[in-house]
């Protein structure tokens, strides 16, 4: 192997490994900022009527897709916040 193709190589190895690792450094990222703090949903419809009623709360309803700007938005400032949740 001449010099410039082992040149080539490094970089090629060097890039493969950045990607790699952007990758997982993104999905750990994603995991501590989407899951930092799970609300209890009820999803059925009758009990979190019934349940709402007897804790005298309101009811959401939250429609989620991955691909929605807001709805992660939702996520991550208004469904994290303590007072959203109590």
């Amino acid at each position: 192997m001449d010099r410039a193709a082992h040149g080539r190589f490094r970089i090629e190895r060097r890039n493969n490994i950045m990607k790699h690792a952007l990758v997982i450094i993104a999905f750990l990222v994603a995991g501590i900022t989407v899951h930092a703090k799970a609300i209890d949903w009820e999803r059925d419809y009758e009990n979190a009527l019934t349940r709402a009623k007897k804790e005298n709360k309101l009811v959401i309803v939250n429609v989620y897709t991955d691909w929605c700007g807001q709805c992660r938005r939702m996520d991550k400032e208004t469904f994290a916040n303590r007072e959203v949740e109590d």
